[in-house]
């Protein structure tokens, strides 16, 4: 009888570290499994995505615009958007109409010679040429991001194309009332 007894504690024994063991392999195997997936994660984040959050981290402080990258540059035959956070600081218990226009500004080309005008193979959405305005109504205190998209045409000659980003908004009086003015330098190699 007390052969059988150890038998029986001894087989226990083996079941209980059985299971122990059954239970490690199985975590080590959760282990792997999302070590993997966080590096298909790591593999599936692209540039853009890596330059959104450097834009949030860039557009993090108190400015009443942020462009975070108004140096950009951009191949042939590529459109890219570029994107500007308003935040609205005008003292007023009611939203502000603010209103976004690019324009062309100026062209500089290989050789250093600047001009002024409209560019034929080099626009934005929406349209540069126009001076067509985005306008967006943002309560005080409230943030909005505003995207521009640059569209550069295979014919594009190489240079630096230069465009004027103006944030204007709108008073009770219904004027339009600078509010941020900066450049959009677009480089084509």
């Amino acid at each position: 009888m007390i052969l059988n007894k150890k038998a029986i504690e001894l087989s226990i024994n083996f079941l209980v570290i059985l299971v122990i063991s059954l239970t490690i392999f199985g975590f080590g195997i959760k282990f792997l499994y999302d070590l993997f997936q966080g590096a298909n994660d790591l593999e599936d984040l692209t540039f853009e995505d890596i330059d959104n959050q450097i834009a949030e981290l860039m557009c993090g402080g108190n400015e009443r615009v942020c462009l975070p990258n108004n140096h950009l540059t951009i191949k042939r035959g590529e459109f890219e958007p570029v994107g500007m956070k308003i935040i609205n600081m005008i003292d007023t218990s009611t939203s502000t109409t603010f209103s976004v226009t690019v324009t062309h500004g100026s062209f500089i080309d290989e050789n250093g010679v600047s001009t002024q005008g409209t560019f034929t193979n080099v626009d934005c959405v929406p349209s540069c040429s126009s001076g067509t305005a985005r306008t967006e109504s943002i309560k005080n205190n409230e943030e909005r991001d505003f995207g521009v998209g640059i569209n550069v045409e295979t014919g594009a000659v190489s240079g630096t194309y230069i465009f004027d980003v103006k944030v204007e908004y709108i008073n009770t009086t219904n004027a339009l009332i600078e509010y941020y003015t900066d450049k959009l330098y677009i480089e084509i190699p």
